[in-house]
């Protein structure tokens, strides 16, 4: 099932200081569940196998590279941390996914979300298998190797840390979406 989240109306953007390479601006936008129509709101629970509407909070998207003005998009070229914050505490509610608007001409992109770290250094890893978009996709949906969730729920203010672990070639447009529930 693909839900477009293309009709949301959201003013709820937020810059974040760029922290990976210099020609990365990192930014959050915080869609909440009311954005959402009741016909789209049933289609999320269904895809989630979730019953009770209370538990969705909101989805969170990162952008962790410039998506480009007037359709020029800077490519990735470093890795690192790129989007640190102290959400309050959460819980997965479904896998988080990663998009881009250029795919990799050669090597996969490869994205690491942590928590506990200090500054964006140190932390346990989310995934026991890392967030992934290979050469020449766009989402990591189609990735041979699916990422999978070793820990869920996070407790409160503790330091999130989104990595970028692996470039690929020319890969314009990254965002990181995630399904959250507050706790």
């Amino acid at each position: 099932m693909t839900i477009d989240l293309s009709a949301v109306q959201s003013a709820n953007t937020f810059a974040a200081g760029p922290t990976g390479g210099a020609d990365q601006v990192p930014t959050m936008r915080k869609i909440v569940w009311a954005d959402f129509d009741a016909t789209l709101q049933a289609a999320i629970l269904a895809n989630i196998n979730c019953t009770q509407a209370g538990q969705i909070s909101q989805w969170l998207e990162f952008a962790l590279s410039d998506q480009g003005q007037g359709g020029a998009a800077t490519a990735i070229t470093t890795t690192g941390v790129y989007f640190t914050d102290r959400p309050p505490a959460f819980e997965f509610l479904a896998i988080p996914r990663a998009s881009c608007l250029g795919a990799s001409s050669s090597g996969a992109v490869t994205i690491d979300i942590k928590f506990g770290s200090t500054g964006g250094v140190g932390g346990t890893s989310v995934f026991s298998t890392l967030l992934t978009i290979d050469a020449g996709e766009y989402t990591s949906v189609t990735a041979a190797v699916p990422c999978v969730l070793s820990t869920t729920t996070h407790t409160d203010d503790e330091e999130m840390a989104i990595s970028i672990t692996g470039t690929g070639t020319g890969v314009t447009g990254l965002l990181v979406r995630m399904l959250v529930g507050w706790l």
